[in-house]
């Protein structure tokens, strides 16, 4: 009965001889190759036209048209209106809602989803523009500017994880966040410096896959190596 009592999956037979496990944290399985999935899923997106097509249908399927804003104000129709068309203003306005006047609402929602699927995460950080009449505007940014240098433990019981801060209760606190893009070309690495961030003013999204998993994996870690074999047989 105990030999019957038991999952095949667990067996330590031949079959599984060369099946290397370990027990770590959802985080710690991660964070070794967080920016290689998320380099070598860029690569594919780039060369790849099934993987550029899937992330397309993907972001498509998701985002569809956007998140569209309806407001509705108590025993007022009239306020209702204006505030929804406040709203569809600012949404329609890339001048008034990407902090980089490129995108609208809409595309800015579809970039985010994009970048959530390629890179397994991305931030969007609030900033406030006082003279708009809805004082705000988002900033897109690709998960490579976090400064991941910045690992380590705080005084009365804070600490830093991946370039994000974390108070003695473990909720988030800041983060800490490279000024450009580390990968610029027209930048030297020992001029990259990182700024911390009120976590209020930031926006991180990201698929968490398991429990107590703070940070995200390209969506693309699976078959990455089907797809490098599929490339190299084409190659050859």
């Amino acid at each position: 009965l105990q030999m019957l009592r038991k999952y095949d999956g667990a067996s330590r037979g031949r079959r599984a001889e060369n099946w290397l496990t370990n027990a770590t944290s959802p985080d710690a399985a991660a964070a070794a190759g967080r920016a290689i999935l998320r380099d070598r899923t860029r690569d594919l997106i780039r060369n790849n036209s099934y993987a550029a097509k899937a992330v397309q249908v993907i972001v498509s399927n998701t985002v569809g048209t956007g998140i569209i804003g309806q407001a509705k104000a108590q025993r007022s129709r009239r306020r209702s209106t204006q505030f929804t068309d406040l709203w569809n203003n600012w949404a329609a306005d890339p001048s008034q809602c990407d902090y980089q006047g490129r995108l609208d609402f809409y595309a800015m929602q579809a970039l985010a989803m994009r970048t959530i699927v390629e890179s397994g995460e991305v931030l969007i950080r609030r900033v406030i523009t006082p003279e708009q009449k809805i004082p705000l505007q988002l900033l897109v940014l690709e998960p490579d500017f976090f400064d991941t240098t910045k690992d380590v433990a705080l005084e009365a019981g804070g600490f830093i994880r991946e370039g994000i801060e974390y108070n003695a209760q473990g909720k988030r606190v800041a983060y800490y966040l490279y000024d450009e893009h580390p990968g610029e070309t027209h930048l030297r690495v020992t001029n990259i410096t990182s700024k911390r961030i009120p976590a209020e003013d930031i926006i991180h999204c990201f698929r968490q896959d398991r429990p107590g998993m703070t940070r995200g994996v390209s969506w693309a870690s699976p078959i990455i190596l089907v797809y490098s074999g599929a490339i190299s047989e084409q190659v050859q």
